[in-house]
């Protein structure tokens, strides 16, 4: 009796594994799996006993050793060029890219070794007096993400983004012989290059490395004694530096996180009675011209850390299939 229960359940385990595909890894994962399909890049799978409905999952051929199929066959994709099953008339993939259209916030912890806090005390002989603070930004992105090796571990994105700030970023008032203001904002465009490496199995986290060249202007205006002014500089040639991630959500759409540092600082700039359009009339901006001529500098380097949102569009460049 116990022998005949033996061979009862050695045959009915024989049957649960036939009835199975074995994707065997490189690293020596062993997955019990139905494979739903496969191109030249994937093998597209249920996890087996999984309820319906089940997930589809998917790994990468470079990323499998051999797959053993329920039918008994075996193919090996450790041999160098294994060939892959493909449709008739399907085509290899070359690139694959996205075309990424997001914003997101951004906060500037700024580097305040300038001199622009002297000015304002100077103008309102009060040195006690500070200088108000408004670092949140909003981003517009416009990017391009291409992945350039066939596992889909290795990306490059390239994009640009404008960094728009509220309309007082930098903002102060006070009376001493008359109203003094100063009502400050700043505009960035920065043109990014990133290169990333997938961290995560389903290759939808990519830790990225960003630097970029960016170009900040500063416009806004300036009360002195009941006077109004406009101010407005430009930098040009700034860079940055960041790292973060890029978490892929769904084929549309992704989350980005950023933690970095900006290099600016805004020199020479120029103010003009409120009256003058086009800066015809303008003159530079003096700390204190009774004292020295010293030019306003103003600092906009700083750590900085942005969350966003993007939607994406997928695509694929194609070789013709070899004959």
């Amino acid at each position: 009796m116990k022998k005949f229960i033996f061979i009862f359940l050695l045959s009915a385990i024989s049957c649960i594994i036939n009835a199975q595909d074995m994707i065997i890894l490189k690293d020596g994962t062993s997955i019990a799996a139905t494979i739903v399909g496969s191109d030249n890049v994937e093998i597209k799978y249920k996890k087996f006993g999984q309820p319906e409905p089940a997930g589809i999952y998917s790994v990468f051929i470079s990323d499998i050793a051999s797959i053993r199929y329920k039918d008994g066959k075996v193919v090996d994709y450790s041999v160098a060029n294994q060939p892959v099953k493909k449709q008739e008339n399907q085509e290899l993939v070359a690139l694959r890219w996205k075309v990424n259209i997001g914003s997101s916030g951004y906060y500037l912890y700024r580097n305040t070794s300038d001199n622009l806090k002297l000015f304002w005390t100077n103008l309102n002989q009060d040195n006690s007096l500070e200088i108000n603070e408004n670092l949140l930004f909003y981003t517009i992105d416009l990017s391009a993400t291409l992945n350039f090796k066939r596992n889909q571990r290795n990306w490059v994105k390239i994009g640009m983004s404008g960094i728009l700030s509220p309309s007082k970023i930098l903002y102060a008032s006070n009376t001493y012989n008359g109203l003094n203001e100063m009502q400050l904002k700043f505009f960035t465009l920065s043109a990014c290059f990133e290169y990333g490496h997938s961290i995560s199995h389903k290759k939808n986290l990519i830790l990225f490395f960003e630097t970029g060249l960016d170009f900040t202007e500063m416009n806004g205006k300036v009360k002195m004694h009941d006077v109004d002014y406009k101010v407005r500089s430009d930098c040009l040639g700034t860079t940055h530096f960041a790292t973060g991630i890029d978490w892929f959500i769904s084929k549309r759409f992704s989350a980005n996180f950023r933690v970095g540092y900006r290099l600016a600082k805004l020199k020479d700039p120029l103010i003009t009675e409120a009256s003058d359009k086009y800066f015809e009339s303008s003159t530079d901006w003096y700390v204190d011209k009774s004292v020295n001529d010293d030019l306003v500098t103003i600092n906009t380097s700083g750590l900085y850390a942005s969350v966003g949102l993007a939607i994406s569009f997928n695509n694929k460049i194609k070789i013709e299939k070899p004959k």
